[in-house]
C-alpha cells in the first residue's frame, strides 16, 4: 500500500468530519464521516463542489465575511458554531475548527475539522426558551395585583413583588434574607407557627 493510500485510509478513520479546501475554495478532500453526514459520494470531492456549498446560507455568509478573513489574518479559527446543509436542505449543526496554509499573504489551502453539535445546540435552545419563560413569569409576578413572595426552606425571603410591598409596607430590599415569620407574624404567634412548620416538614 502506498503512503498516499495509507494517508487516505487514516483520513477516513478519524471520528469527526474533515475537509480540505484548495486555494480556489474547492473541496479537495473530505473524509467518510463528513460525507456520511452530508449524504455525499466520495466522487463528489474535487468535482467542482466548493467548500461553502456544504454550509447553510447563513454559514456561507459568515464564512466569507468573517472566517475566511480570519484565516488570512490569523491562519486559524476554532470552536465556531455553524450549520452544514445537505442536498435535501436538512442541516447538521457542528463545531468547526480551521487552519490555513499561507504563502505570501495568500491562502494555499485550508484544513477543517468538524464535530456534531446537535445536543448542545438543543440544550442551548432549551435554555433560551426557559430563560424567556422565566423572564415572562417575572413580568407576570411583578405586575400582579396580588402579594407574592418566594421563601427558602429556612423561611428566609428571597423575592417579594411590588404588591407585597404595598400590602405589608416593606420594600424588597428590606425583607430579602429576613425570615418571613419575623417580618409578617406577630411575636406571640411565632412559636406555634414554627411548631406547625416542623410537623409539616
Amino acid at each position: 500500500m502506498s503512503d498516499r493510500s495509507e494517508c487516505l485510509t487514516d483520513f477516513d478513520q478519524w471520528p469527526c468530519g474533515l475537509a480540505v479546501m484548495d486555494a480556489s475554495g474547492q473541496l479537495e478532500r473530505t473524509n467518510a464521516f463528513l460525507r456520511q453526514w452530508l449524504g455525499m459520494d466520495a466522487a463528489e470531492q474535487g468535482g467542482g463542489v466548493r467548500f461553502v456549498d456544504i454550509l447553510s446560507r447563513a454559514g456561507r455568509i459568515y464564512f466569507e465575511t468573517h472566517l475566511r478573513p480570519l484565516l488570512l489574518v490569523n491562519g486559524h479559527f476554532s470552536e465556531v458554531s455553524l450549520e452544514l446543509e445537505r442536498p435535501d436542505g436538512t442541516r447538521v449543526a457542528v463545531f468547526m475548527n480551521g487552519r490555513a496554509t499561507l504563502s505570501k499573504g495568500r491562502m494555499v489551502s485550508a484544513h477543517f475539522s468538524m464535530f456534531r453539535n446537535e445536543q448542545r445546540q438543543a440544550f442551548e435552545h432549551e435554555l433560551v426558551a426557559k430563560r424567556r419563560e422565566s423572564e415572562a413569569f417575572k413580568v407576570l409576578v411583578g405586575s400582579s395585583p396580588y402579594a407574592i413572595m418566594s421563601v427558602r426552606m429556612d423561611r428566609t425571603i428571597r423575592a417579594w413583588n411590588p404588591a407585597a410591598e404595598q400590602l405589608f409596607g416593606y420594600s424588597e430590599a428590606e425583607v430579602i434574607g429576613q425570615k418571613f415569620d419575623e417580618i409578617l407574624v406577630p411575636p406571640g404567634d411565632r412559636k406555634s407557627l414554627g411548631e406547625d412548620l416542623q410537623r409539616i416538614t
